[in-house]
């Protein structure tokens, strides 16, 4: 007797992409991108990732150069983590937001290389919005400000997953049945600006001990993610005028408020090269 059917999924990472089981194969690039979130490779959930910052905090706290400011944000992001507290913050969903890409970030290196970038990009979005999918208690509005900074149709994802509690992995599945790319530049291009999530992704990677962002406009916190998570070779892949990601991303920016300034790949792949020996 045969056994039940291997899943497949049509995949918006890549052009051609589909999902067989636990892995996509994708025409347009060389590799495959995993949904195993589970142990080590799991989203953090709450928890683990108020522990990561409260040691941050203490850190840098003993440190000579403390700087009052970044404390001061890193707390807001802890305090947004608290289920109690929560439920009446302003700011709380970028906060968690930010929360889950950088507590991504600060783990990504304990993954062997290489990390193809569709699955950093992928992996980011997930971490990202886990804590959001996990909070027992959000502001009455927290789906109107999610969708402001991803896209509605993501917001309703999260929502849905909220009430139906399903695991990172589905979640993953049907993150990735979405085209990514105008979700992630309306993130990226909200981490990039400084009045919005820039000041607070600043402070949570420096603290935390990650490369300073680069900041700007969305392509930057791209090549940033990306060349964290994945390193100089992923990056590289990434700033290719020819790649999918590349082409995918210029088309989603085009629609925000910097999509007319091109990227310099040779200037972007310097600083952050610089960036890792500071």
């Amino acid at each position: 007797m045969d056994g039940p059917a291997e899943r497949t999924t049509h995949n918006r990472i890549a052009e051609g992409a589909v999902v067989s089981g636990g892995v996509v194969q994708a025409g347009t690039f060389t590799g495959q991108v995993h949904f195993h979130y589970r142990g080590r490779t799991a989203p953090l959930d709450l928890l683990t990732l108020r522990r990561w910052i409260d040691r941050i905090a203490a850190d840098h706290r003993e440190r000579a150069e403390a700087d009052r400011g970044h404390a001061e944000r890193v707390s807001s992001v802890r305090a947004a983590l608290d289920d109690e507290a929560a439920e009446e913050q302003r700011d709380v969903v970028r906060r968690l937001l930010v929360a889950g890409v950088c507590g991504y970030l600060a783990h990504a290196g304990d993954e062997p290389p290489p990390r193809l970038p569709e699955q950093v990009l992928l992996d980011v979005v997930v971490f990202a919005l886990w804590p959001v999918v996990t909070a027992r208690k959000l502001p009455r509005d927290w789906q109107g400000q999610l969708a402001e900074i991803t896209s509605p149709r993501l917001a309703a994802l999260v929502e849905r997953t909220r009430r139906s509690g399903g695991a990172a992995e589905e979640f993953a599945r049907a993150v990735a049945r979405r085209s990514l790319y105008p979700a992630m530049s309306a993130l990226f291009d909200d981490l990039a600006d400084p009045r919005r999530g820039g000041a607070l992704l600043t402070s949570m990677a420096l603290v935390g001990g990650l490369p300073k962002p680069s900041t700007g406009h969305a392509r930057t916190v791209l090549s940033w993610v990306v060349g964290v998570a994945g390193g100089a070779a992923a990056l590289a892949a990434v700033l290719d005028r020819e790649s999918h990601v590349q082409q995918m991303f210029e088309e989603a920016v085009t629609d925000l408020p910097d999509g007319s300034s091109a990227i310099d790949a040779t200037e972007v792949l310097s600083d952050f090269l610089d960036g890792l020996f500071d």
